[in-house]
């Protein structure tokens, strides 16, 4: 299975030599690592995606965009839980505007499509809330 999100084959397989290439050279790589996993993510491999993913985090525990992208992994698979906790810890470690709404919409959409409407709307209206009070 393929996701390319407009992203073709090739380009996917250049990321992940790139990847390689960097953890050759630094092993603690956290962003290659993060990569990695995306990479495979995008190939259907998801085990090893998360292998990565918890990788990059045991390197940089600060990672919003891994946790983010784990969160989604999860999400697919099913581990609704594991999804949301991992969506969660995103909004204690971004403090860029435009990730909060992306980071914000990610979380929204899944718990949307869990049936969680109330919480979701809930959940969204209070982060607007405080993003725009930071503006």
């Amino acid at each position: 299975m393929f996701r390319s999100d407009g992203l073709s084959p090739t380009e996917i397989w250049s990321a992940f030599y790139l990847a390689d290439k960097a953890l050759h050279f630094d092993k603690n790589n956290y962003e290659a690592c993060t990569l990695k996993g995306f990479v495979y993510y995008k190939k259907g491999m998801e085990k090893k995606a998360e292998e990565e993913y918890l990788q990059s985090l045991r390197y940089n525990s600060n990672n919003s965009l891994t946790y983010r992208l784990l969160g989604e992994l999860y999400f697919w698979d099913g581990e609704c839980s594991k999804a949301i906790e991992n969506q969660l810890k995103v909004f204690h470690l971004e403090n860029d505007p435009m990730q909060e709404r992306n980071n914000l919409k990610s979380l929204c959409l899944n718990l949307y499509s869990m049936g969680f409407y109330a919480e979701g709307t809930k959940y969204a209206d209070n982060t607007w809330k405080t993003i725009l009070a930071g503006f």
